[in-house]
C-alpha cells in the first residue's frame, strides 16, 4: 500500500522514488546518514518520534490490535494476563509497552522479532498465546490465511501513520504534503486503498 501511495505522491510532485529496504531498528540513523530521505514504511507518528524527525500529515489512522488463533480460549485482552506475547521490534506495539508499564509486567513473556512473519510463526507454533500489532497489518496478514487467526474486540490504542523526514527538512514535508493532498482529491489514493484493504480507509 505503500510503495503504491509512494509512487502515486511522485508522479504528482514529479520527483522520482527509490526504494530502499533498511534494518527497521536503525532508520532514525539511515535518515539522519542521508542514506534514506524519508521512511514511509507505517510509520506511526508519536510524541516521541516527533521531538526527533519532521513529519508529513497523518494519511491513516494506526490502531493497535491483538490476534490470537482462531480456536484459542482467549476472548478478551484482559485474559491475556500472564500470557506470552509477540511483538515486532521497534515497532509501534514496543513503543506502547514502554509507555505503559503495568501493561507490560502483565503479561507472562514478551518476545520481539525483527518481522511480523516471525511473530505470527510463533503464533502458530504456540510459543506465543498472542501478537499485538498495526490493525493494517495483521488484517492482511490474515487474508494469507483465512479462518487460521482473529482478532480480539477493542483497540489497545491509536495513533496515525505519517511520512518521517530529517527534523530540519520543510521543504521535503511541504512537497510530500501537496501530494497526498492531490493523490487524495484525485482520487487514485481511494483506489489504492481499495485494493490493499477492500476498502477506503485513507484519512481525508
Amino acid at each position: 500500500f505503500d510503495i503504491d501511495m509512494a509512487k502515486a505522491v511522485s508522479k504528482e510532485i514529479g520527483i522520482p522514488i527509490e526504494f530502499k529496504p533498511i534494518d527497521w531498528a536503525s532508520k532514525e540513523t539511515e535518515l539522519e546518514s542521508g542514506r534514506i530521505d524519508c521512511i514511509w514504511n507505517g510509520f506511526t507518528m508519536t510524541p516521541e518520534r516527533q521531538k526527533a524527525l519532521a513529519f508529513t500529515k497523518p494519511y491513516m489512522d494506526n490502531v493497535q490490535v491483538y490476534v490470537v488463533l482462531a480456536d484459542s480460549a482467549v476472548q478478551k485482552a484482559e485474559e491475556l494476563k500472564g500470557k506470552k506475547l509477540s511483538i515486532q521490534e521497534s515497532s509501534t506495539a514496543q513503543t506502547l509497552l514502554d509507555r505503559d508499564e503495568n501493561l507490560k509486567k502483565s503479561f507472562g513473556e514478551i518476545k520481539a522479532y525483527p518481522d511480523l512473519t516471525a511473530c505470527f510463526m510463533d503464533l502458530e507454533s504456540g510459543r506465543a498465546d498472542a501478537v499485538l500489532a498495526d490493525t493494517c497489518l495483521i488484517e492482511y496478514y490474515m487474508t494469507k490465511k483465512p479462518n487460521k487467526f482473529r482478532e480480539l474486540p477493542g483497540e489497545v490504542s491509536k495513533d496515525t501513520f505519517s511520512i518521517g523526514i530529517k527534523k530540519d527538512n520543510k521543504v521535503l514535508v511541504d512537497i510530500l504534503n501537496d501530494g497526498i493532498d492531490k493523490v487524495i482529491k484525485n482520487g487514485e489514493a481511494a483506489k489504492i486503498s481499495q485494493k490493499w484493504f477492500g476498502k477506503d480507509i485513507v484519512l481525508k
